[in-house]
């Protein structure tokens, strides 16, 4: 169930969230259930866990496209965002060093909130 709710909705979800979301699916499932089966589906490699200062661990699926991470500060977001790093992803050889993941996270201001933090 939890594998289904990550491939039919794309994007980066707590334990908290999730199970909110499938709560009225399944009435009788549990907090710690969900975050036991989070942590197992994160160990085997399914689900990728996200950590950014100031919020819950976020997942997202593991295989779902290469891309990277962008944390707005202001209002607590995480964006997916295409950047160079995919270079690194296609080119697994790179400067003598074979490269198994790339995990690039960027921090700073949305463009959302640039007005309401710039003024």
């Amino acid at each position: 169930v939890i594998i289904d709710y990550f491939s039919n909705n794309k994007g980066h979800f707590t334990a908290d969230k999730l199970f909110k979301q499938l709560k009225s699916e399944l009435p009788n499932i549990g907090l710690a259930t969900v975050y036991r089966n989070l942590n197992d589906l994160a160990s085997l490699g399914i689900l990728k866990q996200l950590s950014f200062p100031n919020l819950p661990i976020h997942y997202e699926l593991a295989n779902y496209r290469h891309h990277t991470h962008f944390y707005c500060e202001y209002c607590h977001c995480i964006y997916d965002i295409d950047t160079p790093s995919k270079q690194i992803e296609t080119n697994r050889a790179w400067q003598g060093h074979y490269i198994k993941d790339v995990n690039v996270e960027l921090k700073g201001i949305c463009k959302n909130c640039t007005i309401d933090y710039f003024g």
